[in-house]
């Protein structure tokens, strides 16, 4: 969903006529935090680091996340980021570092769930059962068709998806206030010239 929110906040800017260009001239503090997340998670979606390791590198990799957020809070849109990344680390960090997924949800959605055979579905998500915890900030907001990508969301995905937006928004140029043109001063009248009287 944070790829079609990309793509939307993109066409608004556009209409908006904001230009992308002027992401050259935002300045992403501690981008590299960023980078880092990115690295650690596609590291483990490739079953690159071991199983041993998953729990601390989710738990890195977010923390990573929210130091680049926190460097730039003084954005409204990083605000907004900061809620759903907050929210999602939360119920992710006390669920041995996956995000639950309510079943439900999936069958609802349109998901075939008769091939779940584990509580484990990937790499970063697992099923809701009695012993999650804070399961109300799961997976469990259902985008079922016609949307041509159903899927599942959660509460802290609401906060990021329109963190993203705004964050788009802001490169739209700003409009110049018309300044009141500086008051002309008034002309001087020409000194007049002392003239010597006859004698």
């Amino acid at each position: 969903m944070l790829i079609e929110t990309v793509a939307a906040s993109g066409a608004v800017l556009v209409c908006r006529k904001g230009k992308f260009a002027s992401l050259k001239r935002l300045r992403i503090h501690g981008w590299y935090f960023l980078i880092v997340s990115v690295l650690l998670q596609s590291l483990l979606s490739l079953d690159i680091i071991p199983p041993d390791f998953h729990y601390v590198s989710i738990i890195v990799s977010y923390i990573l996340i929210l130091l680049c957020i926190l460097l730039n809070l003084r954005r409204f849109s990083m605000k907004l980021a900061l809620a759903g990344v907050s929210l999602n680390f939360a119920v992710i960090a006390v669920n041995n570092g996956y995000m639950p997924v309510w079943l439900g949800g999936l069958e609802y959605a349109g998901y075939d769930i008769s091939s779940i055979t584990s509580d484990i579905l990937d790499t970063f998500h697992a099923l809701v059962t009695d012993s999650t915890r804070l399961s109300f900030l799961s997976d469990i907001i259902p985008i079922p068709e016609p949307y041509p990508f159903p899927q599942m969301l959660s509460i802290g995905d609401l906060f990021l998806m329109a963190g993203v937006f705004f964050f788009f928004q802001d490169l739209k140029p700003r409009s110049r206030q018309n300044k009141p043109p500086p008051e002309a001063e008034p002309a001087r009248e020409p000194a007049l010239k002392q003239t010597k009287d006859p004698a």
